[in-house]
């Protein structure tokens, strides 16, 4: 499928191709992809290039704010934080 296509319906694809790059899965778009409403992903999402969070929503506690995390996090390299901490548990050496 070569060219622009737009769709004003749901569309269904069956295809249970599994994904494991970028290159794999039962839907692969080349070009960029714009989504105006909701993402949903049921399965592991990896990322591999940069990712900006735009939203500008103020964090008042541990569930609210631009970027909300329900469960743990893993940071492999450096975490800069601009603005005021809060730890609400006990730190771990």
């Amino acid at each position: 499928m070569l060219g622009y296509y737009c769709y004003s319906r749901y569309d269904h694809f069956a295809d249970t191709t599994q994904s494991n790059s970028t290159t794999t899965g039962a839907l692969k778009v080349t070009g960029g992809t714009g989504i105006i409403r909701n993402l949903n992903v049921g399965g592991t999402a990896s990322i591999a290039g940069m990712t900006s969070i735009t939203n500008t929503s103020a964090s008042a506690n541990a569930t609210s704010g631009a970027l909300v995390v329900t469960r743990g996090m893993g940071i492999v390299k450096g975490l800069n934080v601009a603005g005021i901490t809060s730890i609400l548990d006990a730190v771990q050496e």
